[in-house]
């Protein structure tokens, strides 16, 4: 912006006013008339008046002036522009605060209505658990008190039975009363047959039973438990050489459980979204598949002629299917809990389970009703099995323990304790005179079933063992671990013989082909896959 300057009072001025002042008229007559006459003869235009320099001075600050109003006109159309944008927004957030509250106040009212029926509900549901555990006591004790008293009159049974053979075999029989006739003759759970009795001193005849009888006290043939023909022996450097030959998506949740028959090569897998699925070995293709249960699904077992299939699951049922249809043609449903574990006699005539309400049950299926319930462990039973033509069950619980158990009489036989942790599989020999067991330590214990003895320990750890298998030949034992591996171990002096990397996630179960030819696993990854 252009300034005004002070310029100093010309110099002719100041001596015309000097002597204008002392009144000097002629002398400043003289010197007007010399000073122009010199003024018009140089003719100097030099100067401007300083009323030409203030207007030029004043027009450069209107201009400028001019141009900053301008500028500012700019900066208020934007900033009412921008004005009118943030009045909109402050609207509209305005709205959106009014409907939050409201909505607020609305989800208030409703939380208060929601905490008033759940303290109702909370009420109900805290009787209900009374009355029910109040009612589980009764009925625990009442099959108590019913298996003592079963169990009393069975033993007196056959005393009387004994003491009428006795008389019998020396003459001297006396009448039966008749309180011990009706007895004698009253039907029970565990016999419904007489020895047929000969004269004195005469060989008792062999006793023989009815389809509906109870489990029979039978022996294995020698031709059972010799190896059959043809059986390929698991050496250690087959054992070495075993690889993925086929891999199967089976199901996309995890595998809970599979059984093989050997015979037909047929596989039949659940899982733990209830699906029980049948494949056709060794190419996997899928057979028939059936939502068996309501969630998942804790064992199977698959019957030696290929004709039934057994499952059991988290809804406490134990279910027997039609393997050629997988049509349900039994349920069981007097467990109190989720049923782990189950598997099927070798007569294909009785069921044994483990479940979670700590108990194991025998199941008839000829008279379709419960023959047994062994409460041999503390905690839930996770792993049974029959052993190899015979009428003993092997089981493992949560609690560490591992049972064998008669299931004629469902009294124990006898109690292996070594595990520090819950046991999740065991599994016999071809011929069952040895037993495996591993727990979530990773340890593995084989024992001799003739005396209950530790033959040998295994520690696989860190990671849990899942499950445990071994091959026809009893030479090689398997083992399934959380880490995704399947661990080869020697039976022989248990040195490890080779390390199988065959899962994502943790293996579930494992199974030898009866005849050697390969083995199947499956994990938690929803893979079956075969090793040959």
């Amino acid at each position: 912006m252009s300034q005004l300057k002070d310029r100093p009072e010309p110099v002719e001025d100041f001596l015309l006013n000097f002597l204008l002042k002392h009144g000097m008229f002629k002398t400043m007559q003289c010197f007007q008339l010399e000073w122009y006459e010199k003024r018009n003869q140089t003719a100097s235009t030099d100067t401007m008046p300083d009323v030409y320099q203030q207007n030029e001075s004043l027009l450069s600050q209107v201009k400028e002036l001019t141009l900053s109003n301008q500028r500012l006109e700019k900066s208020a159309e934007q900033a009412k522009g921008k004005f009118g944008k943030l009045q909109k927004e402050r609207d509209f957030h305005r709205m959106n605060h009014r409907r939050t509250v409201q909505e607020k106040a609305k989800l208030e009212q409703q939380l208060k209505r929601v905490t008033a029926l759940y303290d109702e509900a909370s009420t109900d549901l805290q009787e209900m658990k009374h009355k029910r555990e109040a009612a589980l006591r009764e009925k625990m004790l009442t099959r108590i008190d019913r298996d003592k008293t079963k169990a009393e009159a069975e033993q007196l049974k056959s005393t009387m039975r004994t003491t009428d053979l006795t008389g019998i075999m020396s003459g001297t029989a006396a009448a039966p009363s008749k309180a011990i006739q009706t007895l004698r003759d009253a039907p029970t759970v565990h016999s419904q047959f007489k020895p047929t009795l000969r004269a004195p001193g005469a060989q008792l005849a062999t006793q023989r039973l009815n389809d509906t009888c109870a489990m029979a006290a039978t022996l294995p043939r020698p031709s059972q438990l010799t190896m059959p023909e043809g059986v390929k022996v698991m050496s250690a450097d087959r054992v070495r050489g075993l690889t993925a030959v086929n891999t199967i998506k089976a199901s996309a949740l995890a595998i809970a459980s599979m059984a093989l028959n050997s015979a037909t090569e047929v596989l039949v897998t659940v899982d733990d979204g209830g699906l029980l699925s049948v494949w056709q070995l060794p190419g996997g293709q899928p057979e028939l598949q059936v939502a068996a249960h309501k969630s998942w699904i804790g064992g199977v077992a698959y019957s030696g002629d290929a004709h039934m299939i057994v499952t059991c699951g988290a809804d406490a049922s134990v279910k027997t299917w039609d393997s050629t249809t997988l049509r349900c043609t039994q349920t069981f449903t007097e467990h109190g809990h989720g049923v782990w574990a189950c598997d099927l006699h070798h007569t294909n005539d009785f069921v044994v389970s483990g479940s979670m309400d700590n108990t194991i049950k025998v199941w008839d299926l000829l008279q379709q009703k419960c023959a047994h319930t062994i409460r041999t462990h503390k905690d839930a039973v996770t792993a049974v099995r029959f052993q190899p033509f015979s009428n003993y069950v092997l089981s493992g619980g949560a609690d560490g323990l591992v049972a064998v158990s008669d299931a004629r009489t469902g009294l124990n036989v006898f109690l292996l304790r070594h595990h520090q942790n819950a046991v999740n599989s065991v599994c016999f020999t071809y011929a069952g005179d040895a037993a495996a067991s591993c727990d979530a330590d990773g340890v593995v214990c084989v024992w001799e079933m003739r005396t209950g003895s530790l033959v040998l320990e295994i520690n696989t750890g860190p990671h849990a063992a899942n499950c445990v298998a071994i091959d026809t030949s009893g030479s090689v034992l398997a083992v399934g671990s959380a880490d995704g591996s399947i661990k080869m171990y020697s039976l022989e002096n248990g040195s490890q013989v080779t390390e199988l990397q065959a899962h994502d996630d943790a293996v579930q179960c494992l199974v030898f082909h009866q005849l050697g030819g390969f083995i199947v696993s499956a994990g938690s990854d929803g893979t079956v896959r075969l090793w040959s």
